[in-house]
C-alpha cells in the first residue's frame, strides 16, 4: 500500500487535531476569533472539517487551515493538511487558493508530492484577475514546481507564456531560466514542439535554438556555427538581443580552447586494461571530431603506473605549462591531488576524491559514480510516491555500501526503509527470498492452524503487504536467478527498480526474460544502438569491449569535456549531454550524471526515451 504522506507529518496532523478536540467549537464572534491564534484557529477549523458531511466544505476548511498554518510559519504541519485536501472535492472558487497554497509550500519545503497536487488544480484561466506583481510570484513558483517534477519543457512554456510580465532584472532572469529549462528538457519533446503551427514568434524562436543546440552537442564548433546560423535566422528574438549567459560564455570557448592536453592514465600493471579502454575511448573521439585540423590540439600520453606518486607526474608535466591534464583513472591518486595546496594546471581527473578536505581549485572530477546512480534510483522511487521499500543487496564490501547508502538517502527523506536483504552471489538463493518476504513466516502460521483444527485445511502462504517497492543492486546473473523467486513468493507486483550493474549491454532475449518489469539506469553509451563511435570501438577493441565497454564512453566524454571545464565552473545550471549520461556539476567542481532510464521487456532493454 503507498503512503500518502510520512508517518512524521501524520504524527503532526493528529496531535494538531487531537489538542482541540475537546474545544468549544461553536461560532464566535470577529472580535473573538481575532483574538485567537492561526494555530489555534486550524485546530479549530480541522475539527469542523472532520465533523461536516460535506466533502466541499470539508476540503474548503481543510484549506482555509493549510493557509493559517502557512502564515504562522508552520510549513510542515501546513503540507501535512494540504495533502488531506481532494482537489476535485473543491468548489471552483477555491481552486486558485488550493493551486497557489500548494506552490508556496512546495517550494518552502522543496517537495515534490505537494507540488503535484497543486498542480492538478491548475488551469490556463487562472491568475487572470491576480495583480501583476503578486502574479509573476505565482507564475514562477509554478515553473519551479514543474521543475522539481522533472517537467521542464512544461516549465519553460509557463515562462516563456508569461515573460511580458517581468521588466528589469526579473526579466532577464526569466529568460536565464527559459534556457535552463529547454536545456533539461527532452529533445523528442522538442522536434515535437518545434512542428507546432500555434507556438509564438518568441516560443518557436527558443524552441529551435535549443533543438540547434542539443543536436550538435558532441561537437563544440558546430554548435556554434548552430548558434550563429540561429541568430541570423531569428534577428529581434529575445535571446539574440540578450544571449543565455551559457551561450554567451559557448560563444567565446574557442579561444580558450585547451591547445596542449596530457592524458595521464595507467596503461601498465593492474589497471593497464581499463586505462587503455579510456585512452581509445578519448582518442577515437578525437580522431572522430571534424575540426581537430583545424584546432590543432596536441595530446601527450605518459603511463602513470611508472610512477609511485601521481603528484610526481603532475609537477613534472606543469613544467610544460599544458593547458589541461585528464586523469589520473585511480582513486588513490585523485586522493593524493585532493590534498595537494594548489594546482597551477587544470586536472580533469577521471575519477572520485574519498577524502574530507576541500580539494584545490583546479581539480574537476568526473567519473563513473554508482553513488550518482543510486541517488536517482532513489529520487525515481521517491517521486512515483513509494514509501516503504527493501533494498536487495551482494553481500560484499560493495554491497554493503551500496545498502548503506540507500539507507541514509532513504531516511534523510524520512521514508522506511524496511529491511536490507544480502545475498550470497555464489549460493541460491530461495530461502533468503523466502525469508524476506515473509513467507516462511506464514507457512509456519499455516502449519500452527493446521494442528489445531478438526480437519486440515488448504491454506495459501501470503507474502508480506507492506513493501512498496525493491530496489535491488546485482549483477544480471544473480538478478536472473532474484527476479523469478519475487513473482514465485507473490511479490511479482512489487514494482523493482536496479543500477546499471544488471545489465551487461549484451542482448540476450532468452537469459534477460527472467528480468522484464525491472527498470533501471544505464549510460545513452550502453543502450544507444546505433552510436557510430561505440561500433567503431567494438569493431577496432573486440577483448576491450567485453569488460570495459563503459570505460570507453568515460574517455570519450573525457574529450567532450575538455574545452568545456571553464563554462561548468561559471554557471552551475550548464548541462551536456554526454555517452555517460546528462553532465551538469552542481558543486565543488563534481561533474554528475543523469543517466538514462529503461526497462525490461520481452527480455531486452527498452530505454524510456527511445533512443
Amino acid at each position: 500500500m503507498r503512503l500518502i504522506m510520512n508517518f512524521m507529518l501524520v504524527c503532526m496532523l493528529t496531535t494538531l487535531v487531537s489538542s482541540c478536540a475537546q474545544q468549544d467549537t461553536r461560532p464566535k464572534t470577529d472580535h473573538q476569533m481575532h483574538d485567537q491564534s492561526k494555530e489555534t484557529l486550524a485546530r479549530s477549523l480541522l475539527v469542523q472539517a472532520w465533523k461536516t458531511t460535506s466533502l466541499a466544505e470539508s476540503a474548503k476548511l481543510r484549506l482555509d487551515a493549510a493557509n493559517l498554518l502557512l502564515e504562522d510559519q508552520q510549513t510542515l504541519q501546513a503540507k501535512a493538511v494540504y495533502l488531506l485536501i481532494n482537489p476535485r472535492d473543491l468548489d471552483v472558487r477555491y481552486a486558485e487558493n488550493f493551486l497557489i497554497t500548494g506552490l508556496q509550500i512546495a517550494d518552502l519545503l522543496d517537495d515534490t508530492t505537494t507540488a503535484e497536487l497543486a498542480l492538478q488544480a491548475d488551469s490556463n484561466t487562472m491568475l487572470a484577475n491576480l495583480p501583476i506583481q503578486q502574479k509573476t510570484q505565482v507564475i514562477t513558483l509554478k515553473a519551479n514546481a514543474l521543475e522539481k517534477l522533472g517537467r521542464h519543457f512544461d516549465a519553460a512554456v509557463t515562462r516563456m507564456q508569461n515573460s511580458s510580465l517581468f521588466t528589469g532584472d526579473q526579466y532577464n532572469l526569466n529568460q536565464e531560466k527559459i534556457w535552463t529549462n529547454l536545456a533539461l528538457s527532452d529533445f523528442a519533446e522538442l522536434t515535437k514542439s518545434k512542428e507546432s503551427e500555434t507556438a509564438s514568434f518568441e516560443m518557436a524562436g527558443w524552441i529551435a535554438l535549443a533543438t540547434a543546440i542539443k543536436q550538435n552537442q558532441y561537437n563544440l564548433d558546430e554548435q556554434l556555427s548552430a548558434l550563429n546560423r540561429w541568430q541570423l535566422e531569428w534577428p529581434g528574438h529575445p535571446a539574440t538581443i540578450r544571449l543565455p549567459e551559457e551561450l554567451a560564455i559557448l560563444s567565446s570557448l574557442p579561444e580558450k580552447r585547451p591547445e596542449q592536453i596530457v592524458l595521464a592514465l595507467p596503461l601498465s600493471g593492474p589497471l593497464a586494461s581499463a586505462g587503455s579502454a579510456v585512452r581509445e575511448g578519448f582518442m577515437a573521439a578525437y580522431y572522430n571530431d571534424p575540426f581537430r585540423n583545424k584546432n590543432k590540439t596536441e595530446i601527450s600520453i605518459v603511463d602513470t603506473a611508472k610512477t609511485e606518486h601521481f603528484s610526481d607526474i603532475y609537477l613534472e608535466y606543469s613544467t610544460h605549462q599544458p593547458d589541461l591534464i585528464i586523469g589520473p583513472l585511480a582513486k588513490e591518486d585523485v586522493n593524493e591531488l585532493s590534498t595537494m595546496t594548489s594546482l597551477p594546471v587544470p586536472v580533469l581527473a577521471l575519477n572520485y576524491a574519498t577524502t574530507d578536505t576541500l580539494p584545490p581549485n583546479n581539480l574537476y572530477q568526473f567519473g563513473l559514480s554508482h553513488e550518482d546512480e543510486l541517488k536517482q534510483v532513489t529520487d525515481k522511487v521517491w517521486s512515483e510516491g513509494l514509501r516503504q521499500v527493501i533494498s536487495i543487496c551482494p553481500d560484499t564490501e560493495w554491497g554493503w555500501r551500496m545498502c548503506e547508502l540507500v539507507r541514509q538517502g532513504w531516511e534523510k527523506n524520512n521514508g522506511i526503509l524496511l529491511e536490507s536483504v544480502f545475498f550470497n552471489p555464489k549460493a541460491e538463493q530461495t530461502k533468503l527470498i523466502e525469508s524476506a518476504f515473509k513467507v516462511d513466516e506464514s507457512k509456519q502460521r499455516a502449519r500452527e492452524l493446521n494442528q489445531i483444527l478438526p480437519e486440515k485445511a488448504e491454506l495459501t502462504p501470503r507474502r508480506r503487504q507492506d513493501i512498496d517497492a525493491i530496489i535491488l543492486l546485482s549483477r544480471p546473473q544473480n538478478a536472473r536467478q532474484l527476479k523469478p523467486l519475487f513473482a514465485f513468493y507473490y511479490a511479482g507486483d512489487i514494482p523493482v527498480f536496479a543500477t546499471s550493474t544488471l545489465y551487461d549491454g549484451k542482448i540476450d532475449k532468452t537469459k534477460d526474460q527472467d528480468l522484464n518489469g525491472i527498470e533501471f539506469t544505464d549510460l545513452p553509451w550502453i543502450l544507444n544502438r546505433t552510436n557510430y563511435l561505440k561500433s567503431q570501438l567494438h569493431t577496432k577493441q573486440p577483448e576491450l569491449s567485453k569488460q570495459y565497454d563503459r570505460l570507453f564512453a568515460l574517455g570519450a566524454d573525457a574529450y567532450l569535456l575538455a574545452p568545456r571545464v571553464s563554462i561548468f565552473s561559471k554557471i552551475s545550471s550548464v548541462t551536456v549531454s554526454g555517452n555517460t549520461g546528462l553532465l551538469s556539476m552542481p558543486e565543488n567542481r563534481r561533474i554528475q550524471r543523469t543517466l538514462e532510464w529503461a526497462t525490461f521487456s520481452d527480455g531486452e532493454a527498452k530505454p524510456a526515451s527511445g533512443i
